[in-house]
């Protein structure tokens, strides 16, 4: 049972991720970043960064990086938290 939980959160996971680098709009990109954001999981790490990094959008930009503090900071590389300490307000 508990292999199952895995496999539909992962999907899940794969779903949202896809979704970020396929959304046109930008409340599309803001309502996947809530999701993961929600989410907390260390496997949106990279996308959000990479987000965070490449968005026009300064409150995606902003929404991205609050969404890598509440991933647990065993996740967290030195690069991120360098990158996440530069819009520390």
């Amino acid at each position: 049972m508990y292999i199952f939980w895995i496999q539909i959160i992962n999907e899940i996971l794969t779903m949202l991720l896809d979704g970020l680098e396929n959304c046109d709009t930008d409340g599309c990109q803001a309502r996947i970043i809530l999701a993961l954001t929600n989410a907390g999981m260390p496997g949106t790490v990279a996308a959000l960064l990479k987000h965070a990094e490449q968005t026009t959008n300064a409150m995606e930009a902003e929404a991205a990086i609050k969404a890598l503090r509440r991933v647990d900071r065993k996740y967290i590389t030195s690069e991120v938290g360098l990158y996440m300490g530069k819009y520390r307000k």
